[in-house]
């Protein structure tokens, strides 16, 4: 049986689980760019509490027990000229991934750049995490650029691919 699976908006109360669930991902450093998650939980207590939904997004993903098993981060660009450009992040614990956590995630963070104009939205991923670039390109992301050799990890370098997915047509230069 399936577990059941909710995704919400994050809250200050989040914080603990959220960073317990990146340190868990980037202990197994093919998975993500970091070594562990770049807040404290005071900061990130208060980046919850005063996020604002049209500039950020942080949407968790709960079993059934409550536990926070997926989280997206999402920002888009406050100067007028980024404004319809959004980054995203997304980690899913080791444990619950292939059950479409990944997928519910993107799909609220597609939700939400729709109402708030967002027209691209970008991410990064190791070249080494083959799971995740197949989910992003099976959601509509395509590859745009690499970087050779970006990350250092335990068994050699590791390109870093950046990944885009127009969400309002794509424009193009001069438009």
């Amino acid at each position: 049986m399936t577990e059941p699976y909710t995704v919400r908006r994050a809250s200050p109360e989040d914080a603990a689980a959220i960073i317990r669930l990146v340190d868990d991902v980037a202990a197994q450093e093919e998975w993500l760019g970091i070594d562990r998650f770049p807040l404290s939980m005071e900061q990130e207590v208060q980046f919850l509490a005063a996020a604002e939904s049209s500039i950020y997004l942080s949407l968790v993903c709960t079993g059934e027990a409550g536990s926070v098993v997926g989280v997206l981060t999402a920002s888009r660009g406050t100067d007028t000229r980024l404004a319809h450009v959004s980054r995203l992040a997304l980690a899913v614990s080791p444990t619950h991934r292939r059950h479409g956590i990944g997928r519910r995630l993107l799909d609220g963070m597609e939700e939400w750049g729709r109402s708030q104009g967002v027209r691209r939205s970008t991410l990064s991923v190791l070249a080494s995490n083959e799971a995740a670039i197949a989910l992003f390109q099976s959601f509509g992301f395509r590859e745009e650029g690499r970087f050779e050799r970006q990350y250092r990890l335990q068994h050699g370098f590791v390109d870093e691919i950046w990944m885009v997915k127009w969400l309002q047509g794509e424009v193009h230069a001069g438009v």
